[in-house]
């Protein structure tokens, strides 16, 4: 790793991973699997061959698994593998069967050769291995499993009943035509969450049941409140237009249960300037005391991540709520702008997000945005910096230049992308982002590439940012080449390091490097059209998006792109 990276684990050479792998004693090769697991897409890949030669041969059960959990942390690369995973379908254990089919739903349309045993695991006798077959079949995205994942709906489980409303929904305009059987598993408790999010999912296909979605907004499971909201701004349009739904979370913003009130006011939230009819009644709820605590049983057990406050504290709804709503959502500015004192960190961090959401139009609540960055939080501190560059307010410049030496690199980051933010009055202190290159983090030195690709005159450092292209951290990576694209003939200049990243392992990399050279022009386009062409069929949906826009940005001299 390079100087100042952090290691995440000890250093293992491949000499020790195969040895590991390679043991007899079965306990000992599981764990050697799952922890080659946690080390990423590039490190998994170099010992796939021996992880198939492996599991080819392994009678453990522990171990399969094991192995299908590496060959999902593989990413695309675990693509060349379909046939043993298909293999892993039909063993005896329903538990090595349920794990290989959670690999196969990840790998998706990669998988399809499994396509034919996958779908005779529908009818398993096991129900999570119907369940996740489901996941899988869905994944494929097959319009022709539109009856068969159907039928599933039937199924005597509730589980599986969810995993075929999810399925159905990955299907796009051929699932949707069964949005009305979708709508009937929200009677069932566990299966209304995975419905909830189905319908949601399916959009205006799923209008009719914009109504039944709302009502959903008063169930007693926090997940499916949650997962309401957001539906209802998928649904937005028919939401807007439903006499009925619409009437409906008006009544739940005066709901006893102060949980309620949260997922309504979030429901709006999303629906954004499509319900601003109804930011007086939002900003009201500024002033509710109603807070729930992000921890109980079941969180400080582990078995579920908190709720955000935005639905546990009604004040930090309605705070992101209004900042959601458009102008006249921004007319309560003053409003939101009070909750910047409140003695609880989360409001403060609502209040900030919520400003942000307001953009410009809430410029001037920028001299008291910035006074919180001395708040003994760091996340109050780090959210404070976000929101100062979406305010756009140039007096702010040096206030957040001098949050770069703050102990905390989340604030250090947001500091550095909001000063890009404030055009020539950021650059006054486009020497001090320069530094942070040399940042001990490798999310703060990301930022500061980033940072320099938008500011006017960060192309001038365009060959130091291009020396960080030997880092190891694949967010570092990402950050100098989208940088490098932006940096104009000075970026372009180094076309050729960014054309290697073409290459790459990670995807991410390889998509940043296909959208910068679209962005240097013709000069680059006609250098490397054959690369990006051939990244047209990656494996990868967003690496081969990525190359197709580039392809189509600048008209190359002569060149046929078909």
């Amino acid at each position: 790793m390079s100087a100042g990276n952090l290691e995440l684990y000890p250093v293992v050479t491949a000499y020790d991973v195969e040895q590991a792998l390679n043991t007899m004693d079965d306990i000992k090769t599981e764990g050697a699997l799952y922890n080659l697991a946690q080390r990423g897409e590039v490190e998994i890949s170099s010992h796939l061959d021996s992880v198939a030669y492996l599991l080819g041969s392994a009678s453990s059960a522990e171990v399969k698994i094991a192995g299908c959990t590496l060959l999902r942390n593989a990413g695309v690369a675990a693509a060349d593998y379909v046939q043993l995973l298909t293999s892993l379908l039909e063993d005896q254990e329903a538990s090595v069967r349920y794990d290989a089919c959670l690999t196969i739903a990840v790998l998706g349309p990669l998988a399809l050769e499994a396509a034919a045993t996958i779908r005779k695991l529908l009818g398993d006798q096991d129900v999570p291995v119907r369940t996740a077959a489901c996941s899988a079949v869905g994944s494929f995205g097959d319009p022709n499993d539109v009856q068969e994942l159907t039928k599933m709906l039937g199924d005597a489980s509730p589980e599986v009943q969810g995993a075929a409303c999810m399925a159905l929904a990955k299907l796009g305009v051929a699932g949707a035509k069964s949005a009305a059987q979708v709508a009937e598993k929200l009677v069932e408790p566990r299966s209304r969450l995975p419905a909830v999010a189905a319908i949601g999912l399916m959009g205006e296909a799923a209008s009719d049941h914009c109504t039944a979605i709302c009502r959903c907004l008063e169930d007693d499971d926090d997940d499916v409140r949650y997962s309401a909201a957001q539906a209802v701004g998928q649904l937005a349009e028919s939401v807007q237009q439903s006499k009925e739904a619409s009437s409906i979370l008006k009544d739940l913003l005066n709901h006893d249960e102060g949980k309620v009130r949260c997922a309504a006011i979030m429901a709006l939230g999303y629906m954004g300037e499509k319900a601003d009819d109804v930011c007086e009644e939002v900003k009201e709820l500024l002033f509710d005391s109603f807070e729930e605590s992000p921890t109980n049983s079941i969180t400080a057990g582990g078995a579920r991540s908190r709720l955000p406050a935005t639905f546990r504290i009604v004040k930090c709804a309605a705070a992101v709520a209004l900042g959601s709503m458009g102008s006249k959502g921004a007319d309560y500015m003053d409003d939101v702008s009070r909750l910047l004192d409140d003695d609880n960190w989360e409001v403060r961090v609502a209040a900030c997000d919520g400003l942000a959401a307001m953009g410009e139009s809430a410029k001037e609540q920028a001299s008291k945005v910035i006074s919180l960055f001395e708040d003994g939080r760091y996340m109050v501190r780090s959210r404070a910096a976000a929101a100062c560059g979406k305010l756009k307010d140039p007096d702010v410049a040096a206030s957040l230049a001098e949050l770069f030496p703050d102990k905390c690199p989340a604030v250090r980051e947001e500091a550095l992308l909001a000063l890009a933010e404030l055009g020539e009055d950021g650059e006054e202190h486009i020497e001090k982002v320069f530094e942070k290159l040399e940042d001990l983090s490798p999310v703060v030195r990301a930022a500061a590439a980033r940072a320099l690709g938008r500011m006017e005159k960060g192309s001038l450092y365009a060959g130091r940012v291009v020396q960080l292209l030997q880092e190891e951290a694949i967010i570092v990576r990402v950050a100098v080449i989208e940088a490098l694209g932006l940096m104009r003939e000075r970026g372009a200049a180094y076309m050729e390091e960014v054309a290697e990243a073409l290459n790459d392992l990670s995807p991410e990399v390889r998509a940043a490097a296909a959208t910068s050279l679209g962005k240097m022009g013709n000069e680059a386009l006609d250098n490397f059209a054959a690369d990006l062409r051939r990244l047209c069929d990656d494996p990868n949906a967003s690496v081969a998006k990525a190359a197709k826009e580039a392809l189509t940005k600048p008209v190359l001299d002569g060149a046929d792109l078909e």
